[in-house]
């Protein structure tokens, strides 16, 4: 999967790819708390309204960050959504797991 900038005439998104039905959308933030999260699900509302073809049957929330704040780690395990940075994992979603399971 090629992972891309998507740039859409009304919005952004960070952390865009799609491989078969899956779809990977997420933010990119150096120190990241609640708020990038909160940005995140308002981006993927926006994309389920405004663009629903260019999501997919599974959609993955990313965020990447090298500061991830204690606030988006506890709120990020609640909602499954995973964060990383360029050394590993920080919170490892479920949802990672299903996929394996189905390919």
């Amino acid at each position: 999967m090629d992972i891309v900038r998507l740039m859409l005439p009304d919005l952004e998104i960070n952390i865009y790819g799609v491989a078969g039905d899956l779809c990977i959308v997420g933010e990119a933030s150096v120190r990241a708390g609640y708020r990038v999260m909160e940005k995140l699900m308002k981006n993927l509302r926006y994309l389920r309204n405004r663009y629903p073809d260019k999501l997919r049957r599974i959609v993955v929330l990313i965020i990447y960050t090298s500061l991830a704040m204690p606030d988006l780690v506890e709120e990020a395990k609640k909602r499954d959504i995973w964060v990383l940075k360029a050394t590993g994992d920080i919170v490892r979603p479920k949802l990672l797991d299903k996929i394996k399971t189905l390919a």
